[in-house]
């Protein structure tokens, strides 16, 4: 759809055509209100970046703009336990909360203890400048009570580590505990018990959070690995303790990790990969219990020749190859999720390739940090943690303070500003060149209308051939009907030499909604800099569906939700459940819900840590007065395969040993009978694996259903992603009133949120 679409914005910019008028609700310029003086002229693009160390990063032809605007940088350094003097904290009560999260065998045995050995530092700091020291931690995720997640296996190997008899608490509040805390001594040890035995705890409850403050005199955070939940213990004390600071650990993690993100040494190489096996325990657990992967067949094949019936597991030894040449260059690395299934050896390879050349930098003055989570497994695994500059104990932290997001139990600290300005000309010639690479942003240059496009592809890190953009130009030029040229680069001389061919132009065109959600330099940056900046046909259109459909549908209004995790909907979820009368829940993501019902779930899909988040929905859900409804019966598998043994059942009656890949049949006819009362409808997620033929029969009959619907004169929306993939499967994507090029851009639109793309065009 994208591509019939495309060229008729640049068939406008052909034409000069300016006989159109315009029924958009959006207050974005468009092309259709552009004048053909102004439609007619060509762009000498100037680019700006998003990151916020750059003000200007080149201008063509746009005056000496190079190095004349700054930005100050600003980054919230928290007071550290350091900052306090021996007075400060002899004799004084001191609340430390440490992450202390190890995992124990079935015996209790610890058997990893890096994070009891993470907070050491910060403990013997403190006892040995006279504090009594009351230590708080989590353990697992206990519903109450649980003895086999008590703190009581920690004390031996804390006291041995600290030289000090640690004394254990039964509780984390109560009489009991103060009496214990009255007799502490100075450079004493108390270990209060797990504080998730409290539901209070990560509800946040003020009052729990009074009772902890209660017991000390000041409060020390050092439990990076949880600073991203807003708890009683990582941040509702805080609002009864002063001071309230970091410990050495998380004064660590934000020193390398905000470091790495906002003033690395360039070059600047970010390695990705994974995920948490938690996102996908249900799968990982059922292939474990049969041992397949430890058994099965592999061999090496190219990216773009997978066959049918094999998985890729992990890199090859060409990307390999590829990726250490590229690390060489580099004066900074993170490293976040590993390269494959690295717990299975054959599957290793990648993974520990990465960690032996991380290593390998690290001996030569590479700044070497180790984003939490898996990697942190792999390291360990190959025996060169050590060896690595940082190696972060957070999961979930280190990747929302990667994301720029700000973390509940850091921002609750005391606060201590730096402020520093960078200058364009503070970089040198090789970062510009690194960061323009980065971009990875092609110029097709055209002689209709005068005008030239810009577009990405992929998400390479550097300049690849297989990411560029030569292989559209014979599709485009078929289109347009002329002969399209293109540019060896998006910048510098020769491109400037190509555009000096056609005459001037001074306007902006942002045709892009599936980055509209990123401020980059071609998608944001260049509307600073050219006026007009107006939307495409595609953008507008996109504009006019998504957010007529949040703001102004006609009613009833439905929202299909789906996909695995309920994670990665949440804000769609939250926003829709203020706007709609249907909801319907499909995908992986209904297990979470059936557990946080109490129901048995076998081996399906479940994210643990949202199963409160799955109640509070469907309890807005019946506060809004929102008709929220789930399969009633799915459809499952023995096995995570296309050839997998299946059966239906009630959503009730889940096995163990099975997993849920499709809704079933009773649901399909309850969704359809629901789905024929509307008038309008926006679907994002599939309802089911709709890969596998086997378990594709829900989101399928939803595709029919919508394209049935469309011929009634029901407004059906697809929003983007997958479920775009399956109308196409199902060959009824034309019969669709309206099919989102976006994915990420439409998920954020669909939540409410604005996008940068789109901001910065001119108002109408």
């Amino acid at each position: 759809m994208a591509s019939a679409t495309a060229p008729t914005t640049f068939s406008l910019l052909k034409s000069a055509a300016s006989a159109c008028t315009s029924s958009s609700s959006s207050a974005r310029a468009s092309l259709l209100r552009l004048p053909a003086s102004r439609s007619s002229g060509a762009v000498r693009l100037g680019f700006s970046a998003a990151d916020p160390l750059f003000s200007v990063h080149v201008a063509s032809r746009i005056g000496a703009i190079k190095g004349k605007a700054t930005r100050g940088v600003v980054s919230m350094a928290k007071k550290s336990v350091g900052d306090l003097s021996g007075s400060d904290l002899k004799g004084k009560k001191v609340f430390v909360r440490a992450d202390l999260n190890v995992p124990l065998d079935d015996n209790q045995n610890i058997t990893d203890d890096t994070r009891i050995r993470a907070a050491i530092p910060t403990i013997k700091h403190l006892i040995q400048n006279g504090a009594k020291v009351i230590l708080s931690s989590h353990l697992g995720r206990p519903k109450g009570v649980t003895p086999k997640f008590s703190l009581a296996p920690l004390v031996p190997r804390l006291s041995e580590l600290l030289g000090i008899n640690v004394v254990k608490a039964d509780d984390c509040i109560g009489p009991e505990v103060e009496k214990l805390v009255a007799s502490l001594p100075e450079g004493g040890v108390l270990l209060l018990e797990n504080v998730r035995f409290y539901k209070e705890e990560e509800k946040n409850e003020p009052e729990f959070a009074k009772k902890l403050a209660s017991l000390a005199d000041l409060y020390v955070n050092d439990a990076f690995g949880t600073a991203h939940r807003a708890h009683a213990s990582t941040e509702g004390v805080t609002k009864f303790l002063k001071p309230s600071v970091a410990g050495f650990l998380l004064q660590k993690e934000l020193d390398y990790l905000v470091g790495a993100v906002s003033t690395p040494k360039r070059p600047f190489a970010a390695i990705v990969g994974g995920s948490k096996v938690s996102s996908k325990i249900g799968v990982i657990e059922s292939l474990l219990e049969k041992q397949v992967c430890s058994r099965c067949n592999s061999k090496i094949v190219p990216a773009s020749a997978i066959p049918d019936g094999w998985m890729g597991l992990d890199i090859g030894p060409d990307s390999i190859k590829t990726f250490n040449e590229a690390l060489e260059t580099t004066k900074t690395v993170i490293w976040n999720g590993p390269m494959g299934v690295f717990e299975f050896d054959k599957f290793a390879i990648g993974t520990e390739a990465i960690a032996k050349k991380l290593a390998d930098l690290s001996s030569k003055g590479v700044t070497t940090i180790i984003g939490g989570g898996d990697s942190v497994a792999a390291v360990e695994k190959v025996g060169v943690a050590e060896v690595m500059s940082h190696i972060s104990t957070g999961g979930g932290a280190s990747l929302e303070l990667l994301e720029g997001k700000e973390l509940p139990g850091v921002i609750a600290l005391d606060e201590a500003i730096v402020v520093t300005v960078q200058n364009l000309l503070d970089f040198s010639d090789l970062v510009l060149k690194n960061y323009k690479d980065g971009c990875q942003e092609e110029l097709l240059n055209g002689s209709w209308s005068q005008s030239h496009s810009l577009q990405s592809l992929g998400t390479p890190q550097g300049c690849y051939p297989k990411y560029s953009l030569k292989p559209l130009v014979p599709r485009l030029s078929e289109l347009l009907g002329i002969e399209v040229k293109m540019a060896n680069d998006c910048i510098g001389e020769e491109v400037a030499k190509l555009v000096a061919e056609i005459p001037e132009g001074d306007l902006y065109v942002n045709d892009a909604f599936g980055t509209a959600h990123r401020a980059h330099a071609s998608t944001e940056g260049v509307a600073k800099y050219l006026k007009p900046s107006v939307a495409g046909f595609l953008m507008q259109k996109e504009l006019d569906y998504l957010v007529g459909a949040v703001a102004n549908p006609k009613k009833p209004f439905a929202a299909i939700v789906g996909g695995s995790k309920v994670s990665s909907k949440i804000g769609v979820i939250e926003s829709l459940l203020e706007k709609v009368d249907i909801l319907l829940l499909g995908g992986g993501m209904i297990f979470t819900f059936y557990k946080a019902q109490g129901k048995a779930v076998g081996t399906s899909l479940v994210e643990e840590d949202k199963l409160d988040l799955a109640t509070s929905l469907m309890e807005k859900a019946k506060t809004k007065g929102v008709s929220l409804l789930l399969p009633t019966d799915v459809v499952i598998a023995d096995k995570f395969s296309p050839d997998a043994n299946s059966k239906i059942v009630s959503a009730s009656a889940i096995p163990d040993g099975w997993m849920g890949l499709d809704i079933g049949p009773d649901a399909i006819k309850t969704f359809n009978e629901v789905l024929d009362t509307t008038k309008t409808v926006i679907w994002n997620g599939p309802m089911g694996v709709f890969e596998f033929d086997k378990f594709a029969a829900g989101t399928e009959s939803i595709a029919k259903k919508l394209a049935d619907l469309s011929g009634k004169g029901v407004t059906t929306i697809i929003g983007g992603g997958d479920s775009v993939a399956a109308v196409e499967k199902a060959g009824l994507a034309d019969k669709m009133s309206h099919i989102s090029t976006g994915g990420g851009a439409s998920l954020e639109l669909l939540e409410g949120k604005q996008l940068p793309g789109v901001l910065a065009l001119d108002d109408a």
